[in-house]
């Protein structure tokens, strides 16, 4: 018999918690930047490719680079796990 997985829920907590998604979550949530000019500036830079679904998961959206796969292929939703939860 398969084994079955189980997968971790993400909460905003986590992402609040988390070094790598927690600043950029908090701006696409809220609008709020850090105080951080160095931080601030990146995050500015990227939030046009981090959206937060009505659950409240935080994905960064890909394009392709190449402009021929562009047509060939759509945006990439990528679902960003928090450290802590990656690496249960």
């Amino acid at each position: 018999m398969a084994e079955s997985s189980t997968f971790p829920v993400i909460s905003q907590e986590d992402y609040e918690r988390d070094n790598e998604f927690a600043d950029i979550y908090k701006y696409a949530d809220s609008g709020k930047l850090t105080g951080n000019s160095r931080k601030d500036k990146t995050i500015l830079i990227m939030a046009d490719r981090y959206v937060i679904d009505d659950e409240g998961l935080l994905y960064r959206m890909d394009l392709p680079r190449d402009k021929r796969l562009a047509k060939l292929k759509s945006i990439v939703r990528r679902l960003c796990v928090p450290d802590d939860l990656g690496t249960k």
